[in-house]
């Protein structure tokens, strides 16, 4: 695990990445900071409504992957060393399930489990459609049992999956879409992994 996580950081210098590097998935957003669980956790969110992998270049969501996923752990604090991540599938169709996603999906488990193993604490899976089921069958061979573990499919109506979230978030941290009271949205990311890291620091801490 050791010599994979060294390959794959040699192969991307996050730190001295142009954004340019992954604009096409930045310009969506899909993946977003989103403050931080009741524990201290940073949270992130992936709304599949703005997710098109077929749009991508080569190797631009495994950089944005890695580039959000270092955004998260340096906004880590002496709390947690772990983060929250909801995936919010209201919108996904049945083209989020084809090879460019596969790929996508692939991409991410690769820099999860290898350049951040152990850090993920809980995945909320909220909103699921039926078509979901198909492509979870197809990914989830690809996450280890450990990491598939924490993996939560929050069902029923809204009411009910926003209230098994306000257990382990505060609605003060949640945005309005995610059943809290966080009126705006919190800020896009658009600059490089060192301005993105100052502007939390100074902005949210």
């Amino acid at each position: 695990m050791g010599l994979e996580m060294i390959s794959l950081r040699s192969n991307i210098d996050i730190m001295n990445m142009p954004t340019s590097e992954f604009a096409t998935p930045l310009d969506g957003q899909t993946l977003r900071w989103s403050g931080y669980d009741k524990e201290g956790s940073p949270i992130f969110i992936c709304r599949a409504k703005t997710y098109a992998p077929w749009t991508f270049k080569k190797h631009e969501y495994r950089n944005y992957t890695f580039f959000i996923l270092s955004l998260i752990v340096a906004s880590m604090t002496a709390k947690s060393d772990k983060f929250v991540v909801i995936f919010n599938l209201a919108g996904f169709r049945a083209r989020m399930g084809g090879l460019a996603a596969t790929q996508c999906s692939k991409a991410m488990i690769d820099v999860v489990q290898k350049c951040f193993p152990e850090r993920c604490k809980t995945a909320f899976l909220v909103e699921h459609p039926k078509v979901f089921s198909f492509l979870w069958k197809m990914v989830a061979p690809m996450i280890n049992e450990r990491t598939r573990s924490k993996v939560a499919f929050l069902d029923g109506d809204a009411a009910e999956w926003q209230a098994e979230l306000k257990k382990v978030i505060d609605p003060a941290m949640l945005e309005l879409d995610m059943g809290g009271t966080k009126a705006e949205f919190y800020p896009i990311h658009e600059f490089p992994l060192p301005l993105e890291i100052e502007r939390i620091k100074n902005s949210l801490f």
